[in-house]
């Protein structure tokens, strides 16, 4: 798949391009049809700035000349290896600590007798 943008040799590799450029890009494919790319060719995994997927325009361009991609970094990861990497570290949780001792039980004193006026 080759680039039909005319200006995109005036972008650099390190260019992100979010979700909708990136659609636009392959023909306003969906958003689902990125994620089959993904699991099934090896389309470059997306960067996320908060929510928000972004990829970079360096990384797209190797794919579509079929050559081997950039992860993203290990701290962003998305997707599937993502989702096993943040369950990991939520299963990782520092260890419960053991329950407090039960309060202690005072006995009552018994009442004293009053005497009778």
């Amino acid at each position: 798949m080759t680039s039909k943008h005319p200006d995109d040799a005036r972008y650099d590799d390190e260019t992100l391009l979010d979700g909708i450029k990136t659609r636009d890009r392959y023909g306003g494919k969906s958003h689902m049809w990125l994620k089959r790319q993904m699991k099934k060719t090896g389309f470059p995994a997306p960067i996320y700035i908060g929510t928000i997927p972004h990829w970079k325009l360096g990384n797209l361009r190797r794919w579509e000349n079929g050559l081997p991609t950039t992860p993203p970094p290990a701290q962003v990861a998305r997707g599937k290896q993502g989702v096993e990497v943040l369950k990991e570290a939520r299963r990782k949780k520092k260890p419960e600590a053991p329950p407090p001792p039960p309060p202690v039980r005072r006995r009552r004193r018994p009442a004293k007798a009053l005497d009778p006026v």
